[in-house]
């Protein structure tokens, strides 16, 4: 039992008096930054329902990386203490998922977790040490730096055995709770997938851990390539970045990095959570020697290799580096990521899987067993919860638009096919915007780019903003903007639209309005009169078809 006074609440004969549950416990949980309170919030749950047990929050503030972690923290709703007080309070237990060196700080019987998936990089100043396994790591003055070293793969423990065989016995293979949360939540990848507004779209997910051999660090436009090159209606592109990456140049820095690619539709997937939800989603992963990229290997996603450093022998992610292929260093990306998607084998990362955990659905049951041992407590009697990942948090609408659209009408056939690309992207290096061969530029009126809504072929403005005139508002667009070809209003499934010739139509659909001014455009641009599209006509967008309803003038 905690020694008094309790560090949150003196707990005197007067002080108990008012204590609605005597707890008799005490559990610290320790947080050096993002990653590690992430790991840590996947195993806490164990203690559900127990009222002998109280859970107390502190941050080692030492990490570079901890902007936010504060904050984070405090979402949670659990007590936090300042580090200094921590380390001169007794607790029953202490968790932690991180080595770092003031851990070594707590008196506490500590309990440290790994925070990815697995131990699988080399120490920068020591080589061929490996992070997490080396004695630097894992030793205190020789003796284990913890009560128990958690492992997740009976294969660390040979590689612990080799590098700092002192630590074996504080050892502990107890699996990877990250990951059998991960394997809980795969049958709900529709939900995800509807959360996230994939529709029928190819999702593709980009994971980068830190550091210039990550993948961004080697290849940082590599998101905005994808974004260019790749039709968003057959396509959505989303990105889980290492909280490193994040917290060292501070959220709101990374969003103005890659504001153009939020433009054109980027999810940038949040850290607690969501990189989880958004992987069982996706339908291809691309990413380096990261954790995620592991773990999305590991369900049998379709994986590619932006960058790959050297990584230590019998890991998982070792065996990601044999088996996926490499996504060339600059180029073209769609003719991999196709490759990728038709000769995927369901069995080609199995290997990968098997070394992620030794006992893949049972990590928070050997932790609760191994928690309570330390505490000296019996087990509650109910079951060791197995939580399923919530929904992502889905991405803001995007109302304002350019893109770059290329046509085909088959007049015959009555059908129009559209292939929409963000226009913005579409760019030289002295970022000019390239007008499309054969295509036209169709651009809504709040588009942040002012050149581009001047040289709009098609001006898309909202119901909205039109005053309750929508005719007077079409002429006006047209009048003002001399390059402009067709303007029109969308609002839900309706458009109206006004040709440079003097046509006017509506058009109607099941689904959105926002590629119909194209297809006016598209029309148009065949010489025929608006009245032949009436009274209806086929438009296929992506891999989707509708039945358009046509009345001119």
């Amino acid at each position: 039992m905690a020694m008094e006074p309790y560090p949150l609440v003196p707990l005197n004969t007067e002080a108990r008096r008012w204590t609605t549950v005597d707890t008799t416990h005490a559990v610290l949980l320790i947080a050096h930054n993002i990653t590690t309170l992430s790991r840590i919030l996947d195993v806490i749950d164990v203690f559900d329902g127990d009222p002998r047990i109280q859970l107390t929050f502190t941050s080692t503030e030492s990490d570079p990386f901890r902007r936010e972690l504060s904050e984070e923290i405090a979402k949670t709703g659990i007590v936090t203490i300042p580090w200094q007080q921590a380390k001169a309070t007794k607790f029953d237990l202490a968790i932690t998922a991180s080595h770092h060196d003031n851990v070594g700080e707590i008196t506490s019987p500590l309990v440290i977790l790994s925070h990815g998936i697995g131990y699988t990089k080399y120490l920068h100043r020591e080589p061929r040490a490996v992070f997490g396994l080396s004695p630097e790591w894992v030793l205190r003055d020789g003796k284990p730096a913890a009560q128990a070293l958690v492992l997740s793969h009976s294969d660390q423990l040979k590689q612990l055995s080799l590098s700092a065989p002192a630590a074996v016995p504080a050892a502990v293979v107890a699996g990877d709770p990250c990951f059998d949360r991960i394997l809980a939540s795969l049958p709900f990848r529709d939900r995800y997938r509807d959360a996230l507004g994939i529709g029928d779209r190819s999702l593709v997910y980009v994971s980068s851990t830190w550091s210039q051999d990550s993948a961004l660090g080697t290849r940082f436009d590599l998101l905005r390539d994808l974004l260019a090159e790749l039709p968003r209606d057959s396509y959505a592109i989303a990105t889980a970045l290492h909280p490193n990456i994040t917290h060292r140049h501070g959220p709101g820095q990374v969003r103005r990095w890659f504001a153009d690619c939020l433009r054109a539709g980027l999810i940038i997937l949040s850290e607690i959570d969501d990189w989880r939800t958004g992987l069982i989603a996706a339908d291809l992963v691309i990413g380096d020697n990261g954790s995620v990229t592991g773990y999305g290997a590991a369900i049998g996603r379709p994986t590619l290799l932006s960058a790959f450093p050297d990584v230590p022998d019998g890991t998982p992610i070792a065996e990601l580096g044999r088996s996926a292929p490499r996504l060339p260093a600059r180029g073209p990306v769609t003719g991999p990521i196709e490759n990728a998607l038709a000769e995927h084998d369901s069995q080609q990362f199995a290997a990968v899987a098997d070394q992620v955990t030794s006992l893949p659905g049972q990590a928070h049951e050997r932790l609760r067993d191994l928690f309570y041992e330390i505490l000296s407590l019996t087990l509650p009697l109910t079951e060791t919860p197995s939580v399923v990942l919530l929904a992502p948090t889905p991405p803001p609408h995007r109302s304002q638009t350019a893109d770059r659209v290329t046509v085909h009408v088959d007049s015959g056939a009555r059908l129009i096919q559209l292939v929409r690309r963000p226009a913005e992207l579409q760019r030289d290096n002295a970022a000019r915007y390239l007008p499309a061969a054969g295509g036209h530029l169709c651009c809504t009126t709040d588009y942040p780019m002012r050149t581009m809504r001047e040289r709009a072929d098609v001006l898309i403005g909202r119901t909205v903003d039109t005053n309750g005139d929508e005719s007077a508002w079409l002429q006006k667009s047209l009048r003002d903007n001399p390059f402009c070809i067709v303007a029109a209003t969308v609002d839900g499934g309706r458009c109206q639209a006004l040709t440079r010739s003097g046509e006017f139509v509506t058009l109607s659909t099941d689904g959105s309005a926002d590629a119909l001014p194209s297809l006016v455009y598209a029309w148009f641009e065949t010489g025929r009169p608006m009245a032949a599209l009436a009274p209806s006509i086929t438009a296929e967008v992506g891999r989707s078809r509708h039945q358009i309803t046509v009345w001119p003038g």
